[in-house]
């Protein structure tokens, strides 16, 4: 007998899909097409171990997307939790996941990089907490004379 699927499962395989691209590779890296998502939601209803597929295939991306975690089974939404927290505090804003630098910090997986690296951009691109502690740290060190 052939099975049949209402549009409800394809599109609850698509939201599987996208969701799974968002957790491995993230909001840049998972930004993935239309055509591929409906692809894979095929695959994922038609072999029971398409989804268990995917995910290896999607580690491997990951892997070689963003280097520095060689472990399979920590995710990009494991790596960017912390960083997204971090710069949260250095901002005292949330930081765009899609932003380069963020992906940088990422990347970088150091808190002392990462630090210098929101202390300069956010200097770069006034951030109000930035600018006001880096002031402050500024006048705490030289006197308030210093503008």
């Amino acid at each position: 007998t052939e099975l049949e699927f209402t549009p409800d499962t394809t599109a609850e395989k698509q939201n599987t899909v996208r969701a799974l691209y968002e957790k491995w590779l993230g909001p840049v890296y998972g930004d993935a097409n239309e055509s591929t998502i409906a692809d894979w939601a095929g695959r994922l209803r038609q072999d029971p171990d398409g989804e268990a597929e995917f995910i290896e295939q999607l580690k491997d991306q990951r892997l070689a997307m963003i280097p520095g975690n060689e472990n399979r089974n920590v995710s990009y939404r494991d790596m960017a939790e912390p960083w997204k927290r971090f710069g949260q505090q250095a901002w005292g804003q949330e930081l765009d996941e899609t932003d380069p630098m963020f992906q940088t910090m990422v990347k970088n997986n150091d808190a002392e990089v990462n630090g210098a690296l929101l202390q300069q951009q956010g200097m770069k691109r006034d951030v109000g907490k930035v600018v006001t502690d880096t002031r402050t740290a500024i006048n705490d060190a030289f006197g308030e004379s210093v503008r």
